[in-house]
Order: structure tokens, then C-alpha cells, then sequence
């Protein structure tokens, strides 16, 4: 990020997402870790196939060691530096800084950080490290990992409302019912008037054996 009035390229700077008022500048910063990663599916891809949907970008990740003292090289910079306690001690202003990571951290805040080679948005502290002894009552060495927080948008739309098929009707039935019937007494009736038939055939067949026969002896 640049100062618009030196136009030179300001320090490491954490800001909230919600707040921009709550500023956090270090006053040196040792190293900074740049890690973008991406996914490539380990299946085979189609001949002709988009390779961009077959690969997920993973969250960025941003690793920092910095310092804040109070008594920064640059004595405009101290109230920008000095977190969320505004009119506090300018004595204090490592510790407020310290607090203020700390805070961020345990409150998930989302967090903005501006550095030299880019600047990251939504991003969450997942790891804090502070070191400090005699020689260093008023400087906090910061070591900080970061990790982006991806977020979707998404759309609200009101569902269509489900058509119910028509129950059939109390005729209707009666009327399907009424067919059904017809046609087991009209199956029925046929199936009587073939057997009528086939006992007439044999009588018929008996009668004639007789005539041939004759009288049985003795009757």
C-alpha cells in the first residue's frame, strides 16, 4: 500500500474487513511467505474437455515476521499503528498492537492485509507467535500465518409451486367399476354357453351309440 504523500510503499498493514478504522502497521517486517496452491484432479481428462474444471483453487495463505515498537521510525505512522484504543499511552503502542492480532485471532475476525508485493482480502489468523525478553521490553516480534477465507455468494429464488394431479371423480368410478362387472358376467355367460354346447355334443354322440347298439341283452 503507498503513501499518498510520500508515494512510497508504506509497511506490512492489518486492517478488520468491517472496521478500517482498526489499523495496524509494523514498523519492520523480517520476511513475508506468499503461498498460492491450486488442485488438479488426479483422473484422467477427456480429449477436448475445459482442464479449468477439473482444477480448485485452494485458499491463499500469507506468512509474516514483523515488529512493532513504540518508537517507530516514521512518527506519523504512530497513530495509523496504534490499535483500536484510541487516545491511549503511545507507550503502549506494541502491546495494543499485540492485543489487537491477538483479538483478531480469537474472534475469527476477517482481516485485510497489505504488503509490498500484494494485498490479501478475507483473510483469518490461525497462528500467532510473540517474542520478547529484557533487551526488548518495548518492541513485539510478531510471527503470523494467515489463511484466506473463501466466500460464495448465493441467491435466494422462490420455488415453483408443485400442481397436484385431480383425484377421479365418485362417477368416474362407479362408471370404471360398472364396466368391470359387464365384463366378468359377459366372460361368464360365454363360458356357460360353451359348456352347454359340448354337453349337448355328447349327448348327442350317446344317443347315437345307442341306436346302433341296440338294446343291451337281458333288458
Amino acid at each position: 500500500m503507498a503513501d499518498r504523500t510520500t508515494g512510497q510503499k508504506q509497511p506490512v498493514t492489518l486492517t478488520w474487513e468491517d472496521d478500517a478504522d482498526q489499523i495496524v502497521t509494523f514498523d519492520a517486517t523480517m520476511s513475508e511467505n506468499h503461498s498460492s496452491n491450486s488442485e488438479v484432479t488426479d483422473h484422467p481428462i477427456e480429449t477436448g474437455a475445459s482442464v479449468v474444471d477439473h482444477i480448485r483453487r485452494l485458499p491463499e495463505e500469507l506468512g509474516l515476521v514483523g515488529v512493532v515498537t513504540d518508537d517507530p521510525l516514521v512518527a506519523e505512522r504512530s497513530t495509523k499503528a496504534t490499535a483500536a484504543n484510541t487516545g491511549g499511552d503511545p507507550d503502549q503502542r506494541a502491546v495494543s498492537a499485540y492485543n489487537f492480532i491477538l483479538q483478531s485471532k480469537d474472534e475469527g475476525r476477517l482481516v485485510r492485509v497489505f504488503t509490498k508485493l500484494r494485498d490479501y482480502r478475507n483473510m483469518v489468523i490461525i497462528s500467532l507467535n510473540v517474542t520478547r525478553d529484557r533487551s526488548e521490553s518495548r518492541i513485539v516480534r510478531v510471527e503470523l500465518q494467515l489463511r484466506e477465507v473463501m466466500i460464495a455468494n448465493t441467491e435466494q429464488v422462490e420455488a415453483p409451486t408443485p400442481t397436484l394431479a385431480a383425484a377421479p371423480s365418485r362417477n368416474r368410478k362407479r362408471k370404471q367399476g360398472k364396466k368391470t362387472k359387464q365384463a366378468t358376467s359377459d366372460a361368464q355367460k360365454r363360458k356357460a354357453r360353451t359348456g352347454l354346447a359340448r354337453i349337448d355334443d355328447a349327448t348327442g354322440l350317446s344317443d347315437a351309440a345307442a341306436r346302433l347298439l341296440g338294446p343291451a341283452p337281458g333288458l
